[in-house]
């Protein structure tokens, strides 16, 4: 695979004008066949075309390169980018023309319908949709999760802005959702207690840094500002390396025994879900 240097990788998108509209630039490469699939969604196939897309990386390099590009051009262009924690610190980009921000933590958190993940498995396994609903019990799962994961992420958020050194910062998001998970009878769920642990942890590595009456009253803004609901669960918890995976794992428990992709079901979800909360990157890309 070849490389390119960061001043370059924009100029890439000259080479799939033929491809697409619009050029559309996001942060990593893993996310194309999701992406294509639900932004063919948001716009009119017969007016607009989008079929690649150019990953620059990271989402500073992203930024990085949509304010190096704020000149007006004939030529349509978007710059995507997840809220990440900088949703729950109020520390979103502002004013840079081009760039779109999720206003979730990605754009997986958009993903979380209850009808569409039935409609799935629905077309997956010979049970009434009832019967699926019974057993998925999508509002008290969701239930369950909120708390420990909404003081969680406001503790990594936290974290993030006070800038704690990444070789004390070792339990950030990317680390993922299974370190926190237990198994029960061979399901795998999340664990409370777990959570709680890494809390305290993040919290004493915090203290490091500031004080405890600092501490406090950033921790007291952010659960003002994200009560504990979930609605705030699927806004501000990372739906790629968090939600995404404990649905699998609640979906698995449900079907014992029968293999279930977890990258499919993403992908069927992208195909699936209301498209209402999209509205602001629907009008991003038909500027």
């Amino acid at each position: 695979m070849l490389k390119y240097a960061p001043h370059i990788k924009p100029i890439i998108s000259l080479f799939y004008r033929y491809k697409n509209d619009i050029d559309i630039f996001v942060e990593d490469r893993d996310d194309y066949e999701f992406y294509i699939t639900l932004l063919n969604r948001l716009i009119d196939p017969k007016k607009t075309k989008i079929s690649k897309l150019i990953s620059l990386g990271c989402k500073q390099e992203v930024i990085n390169v949509c304010i190096r590009d704020q000149k007006d051009k004939i030529r349509k262009r978007l710059y995507i980018i997840d809220g990440d924690l900088d949703l729950i610190n109020g520390s979103i980009p502002e004013n840079i023309k081009y760039l779109h921000v999720h206003n979730k933590y990605c754009v997986e958190n958009y993903l979380f319908d209850e009808l569409s993940i039935i409609e799935i498995l629905h077309n997956l396994y010979v049970l009434s949709k009832d019967t699926i609903r019974d057993r998925l019990d999508y509002s008290n799962w969701l239930k369950s999760l909120e708390k420990p994961l909404i003081e969680l992420f406001i503790h990594f958020a936290i974290a993030t802005e006070i800038k704690l050194p990444k070789h004390i910062h070792k339990k950030n998001v990317a680390a993922g959702v299974g370190n926190l998970c237990i198994q029960k009878n061979k399901i795998t769920e999340l664990s409370d207690d777990k959570v709680y642990i890494k809390i305290n942890e993040i919290k004493n590595d915090i203290l490091t840094i500031i004080s405890e009456d600092e501490y406090l009253v950033k921790l007291m803004e952010r659960s003002k500002n994200w009560p504990i609901n979930s609605s705030t669960l699927i806004t501000i918890v990372s739906g790629k390396d968090f939600l995404i995976p404990l649905l699998f794992f609640k979906i698995n428990s449900i079907y014992k025994g029968q293999k279930f992709n977890r990258n499919s079901l993403r992908l069927q979800l992208s195909k699936l879900c209301p498209l209402d909360d999209f509205k602001e990157l629907s009008n991003a890309l038909s500027k």
